[in-house]
C-alpha cells in the first residue's frame, strides 16, 4: 500500500443511524491497524458540533462543520435520519 494518506469526511445528523456510520469508518480503522501506520483519517461533522445523538440512543462527539469545511477530502459521507422523528428528543 502506498503512504498516501486519504481523509473521509462524515456529516452527520441527529437521528442519523450509528451502525451505518460507522460502518464507513470501521473498515479504515481496521487497514490502519493491520498496517501498523496512519493510512486513513476521518473527521466526523455536525452543523453544531458537539455531542450527536443517533437514533439508538447513543451521542458521539463531532466537530463543527465549519472547522472541517477548510479541509480537502477524498471522500464525503452523508450520514442523515432516514424517517420523520416522532420523538421530541429529535427535535
Amino acid at each position: 500500500m502506498s503512504n498516501a494518506k486519504s481523509w473521509k469526511f462524515l456529516l452527520t445528523w441527529v437521528g442519523c443511524n450509528l451502525a451505518a456510520t460507522v460502518a464507513f469508518i470501521d473498515p479504515s480503522r481496521a487497514a490502519n491497524y493491520l498496517e501498523g501506520e496512519t493510512l486513513f483519517q476521518w473527521s466526523l461533522a455536525s452543523s453544531k458540533g458537539g455531542l450527536c445523538l443517533a437514533s439508538n440512543g447513543v451521542s458521539f462527539e463531532t466537530v463543527q462543520l465549519k472547522d472541517v469545511l477548510k479541509r480537502a477530502f477524498d471522500v464525503v459521507v452523508v450520514s442523515t435520519i432516514w424517517y420523520r422523528p416522532r420523538y421530541p428528543i429529535y427535535q
